[in-house]
C-alpha cells in the first residue's frame, strides 16, 4: 500500500481524497472546563506538535497502513509531544498475556546500527508516574478494519490494489500501442496516370 501510494498517482490521489473527506477543514476541540481548554489549545497549537496539519499525515497513514502509532514524550513541565511511527517500523505488539487487544509493548524493526526499541504502551493507570523525573515516552496505538482478535489493522487501500495494478497495465499497454502505431512511417507507392 505504500509502494501503491508513493508510485501510483491514482493510489496517492485515493488516499489524498479519503484524508480530504474525513478531516476537511480540521477539527474544533471544545471543552466547558477552562484549564482543560487552555491546556488543549496550547497542546494542539504547539509549535512541536502542528496538530492542524498533522491531521493529514495521520489520515493518510491510517489510509495506507490501517494503523496508527502515536509516540507521546512529556516534558518535565507537564506538555506531550506527539510524533507518528511509521506502521512499517513496528516489528512486534506484545500484548498482555490474557488480552490479545491489549498492547503493553512495542517492539520496532532494527534501524541502521541494527537497534531495535522498545516503548511501553500508553496506561492511564500508570499515567501521572514519573521515572527519574520525567515522563517516559509512550506509544498509543489506533487500528481499523481490524478483524475480530486481530492485532493489527488493515488499509483501506489494500482491495484496490488488484485493480491499481491492472488499471495500470491497461493504461501502459495503451500508451505502447499508440506509440508504436504512430512511430511508423508509411510510403504509399504506385503507378498513377498522373501526378495529381
Amino acid at each position: 500500500c505504500l509502494d501503491a501510494w508513493r508510485f501510483n498517482p491514482l493510489g496517492r490521489r485515493i488516499v489524498e481524497l479519503t484524508s480530504q473527506y474525513v478531516i476537511g477543514q480540521g477539527f474544533d476541540i471544545k471543552a466547558d472546563h477552562e484549564p482543560t481548554r487552555k491546556f488543549i489549545n496550547q497542546f494542539w497549537n504547539h509549535r512541536l506538535n502542528r496538530m492542524p496539519s498533522r491531521m493529514i499525515e495521520l489520515c493518510d497513514e491510517l489510509t495506507r497502513s490501517g494503523n496508527i502509532f502515536l509516540l507521546i514524550t512529556t516534558d518535565q513541565a507537564g506538555m506531550s509531544y506527539i510524533r507518528a511511527i511509521p506502521a512499517t517500523n513496528i516489528d512486534q505488539i506484545i500484548p498482555s498475556k490474557n488480552d490479545i487487544e491489549q498492547p503493553i509493548k512495542f517492539i520496532t524493526k532494527q534501524d541502521q546500527n541494527l537497534e531495535t526499541q522498545t516503548y511501553q504502551a500508553y496506561n492511564h493507570n500508570t499515567d501521572s508516574r514519573k521515572e527519574n523525573g520525567s515522563f517516559p515516552p509512550v506509544i498509543l496505538h489506533y487500528a481499523t478494519n481490524r478483524p475480530a482478535g486481530a492485532q493489527w489493522g488493515e488499509p483501506d487501500i489494500a482491495p484496490l490494489l488488484p485493480w491499481l495494478r491492472r488499471y495500470s497495465a491497461w493504461l501502459e499497454d495503451r500508451v505502447r500501442l499508440n506509440r508504436f502505431r504512430n512511430a511508423f512511417l508509411y510510403v504509399v507507392s504506385g503507378n498513377f496516370t498522373s501526378e495529381a
